[in-house]
């Protein structure tokens, strides 16, 4: 923002006024307000290792953490055990405290986000799915779950609304 001033008396001027209009001074002085906001976010992080283990055996993440899809700071407490196969993870508004994301289950189960979305199948499991993957219709709607290869995204079989084996 811009404000301008007469260069002689210090009247505010409009930034049409070519001439001050209390002292006639064809001088101006203009002063650019520049303002930033800065903020401060933490996190604390840490890892518990065993010798001869590769992968952390237990891992926590509490504090600030960035959505980006919805461009929101958010707090986030994680919590991840190897050992005893577990996962625990809570994502509240850092605002008003509602809860956004809360999952509790078994580290073996949580597949699909993060950096679990990369994980890498092992080619017999992959045949081994790919024979349920045409003319199934009665078997998917008997499962829990189903996953797509093409998207690989997992959904309730509910959810399906076009099959392309024929069946409605």
């Amino acid at each position: 923002m811009v404000i301008y001033y007469c260069g002689d008396c210090e009247v505010e001027l409009s930034e049409k006024d070519k001439i001050c209009p209390i002292c006639g001074s064809k001088k101006r002085k203009a002063i650019l307000q520049v303002e930033e906001k800065i903020e401060i976010h933490e996190q604390v992080r840490g890892k518990g290792k065993k010798t001869g283990i590769k992968k952390p055996i237990k891992e926590f993440k509490v504090g600030d953490d960035f959505h980006r899809n919805s461009k929101k700071w958010n707090h986030r407490k994680m919590y991840l055990d190897r050992e005893n196969d577990k996962y625990e993870e809570i994502i509240k508004n850092k605002d008003t405290g509602e809860i956004i994301h809360e999952c509790k289950e078994p580290l073996s189960q949580h597949v699909g986000h993060g950096s679990a979305k990369y994980i890498k199948y092992k080619p017999e499991h992959l045949k081994a799915a790919h024979k349920h993957s045409i003319f199934h219709k009665k078997e998917i709607l008997e499962s829990d779950i189903c996953g797509c290869f093409y998207c690989k995204k997992t959904f309730l079989p509910t959810a399906i609304k076009e099959w392309c084996d024929g069946s409605t």
